[in-house]
């Protein structure tokens, strides 16, 4: 008579131990990014002090890199969603085109420096008790340092879509959300991507020149 071996891991053996710890380091990430969003917040809702002194020490660096970081990613975010959405308005319709694609050349040709004072001031103007202009004005600055870049690539990515794989969309009647997300999107996040390492890249520059800068 033939004999039955069971492996281990084989129905009936029970299943292996859960594996815990990935419990713990969730729930441990999830807490962190909420007292991480708390103290972000509490800091920018802060009354704006006439002086600020620089801790020095080495200690406090995880804490300023972690600010200048989240000041990136805001940027970002907006950046993205800006670059994504007026290239897909550009794109879908030719007159809307010739005004916006000239438009956005010619922004991203102003010197961000040379305005940064002025720019600075103003939201500060609008909350003068409090670290939001001061921070809204770097997300800013970055933000018009990210952006162009992106948009012009994702235009262009739409632009160069071949006709057939439009004439594939209509045939299977996607609505402009299918369309979006099944053609246009893919076909260009590759490049997308690409300048949005530049993007960041370049990000780093203005971070630097909107928290040097003296009021």
């Amino acid at each position: 008579m033939a004999q039955i071996h069971a492996t281990p891991g084989a129905p009936g053996r029970g299943a292996p131990p859960a594996a815990w710890w990935v419990d713990v380091v969730v729930v441990g990430l999830v807490a962190a990014m909420i007292y991480a969003v708390v103290s972000l917040a509490t800091r920018w809702a802060s009354p704006m002090t006439a002086s600020v002194e620089i801790d020095l020490s080495w200690r406090a660096l995880p804490g300023y890199a972690a600010l200048s970081t989240t000041r990136m990613a805001v940027a970002y975010l907006i950046a993205a969603a800006f670059s994504i959405s007026y290239a897909r308005i550009a794109a879908a319709s030719r007159s809307a085109e010739r005004v916006m694609i000239p438009l956005l050349d010619i922004l991203q040709s102003v010197p961000i420096l040379s305005f940064m004072p002025a720019v600075v001031l103003g939201l500060v103007a609008l909350f003068p008790d409090r670290n939001l202009g001061l921070e809204l004005a770097a997300v800013l600055l970055i933000f018009t340092s990210q952006a162009w870049n992106m948009a012009f690539s994702f235009h262009q990515s739409l632009a160069t879509i071949p006709k057939d794989l439009h004439e594939a969309a209509t045939m299977y009647h996607l609505n402009f959300w299918q369309r979006f997300s099944r053609l246009e999107l893919p076909f260009g996040l590759i490049p997308f991507i690409w300048n949005s390492m530049m993007s960041w890249a370049g990000g780093w520059f203005f971070l630097m020149a909107a928290e040097q800068f003296t009021l």
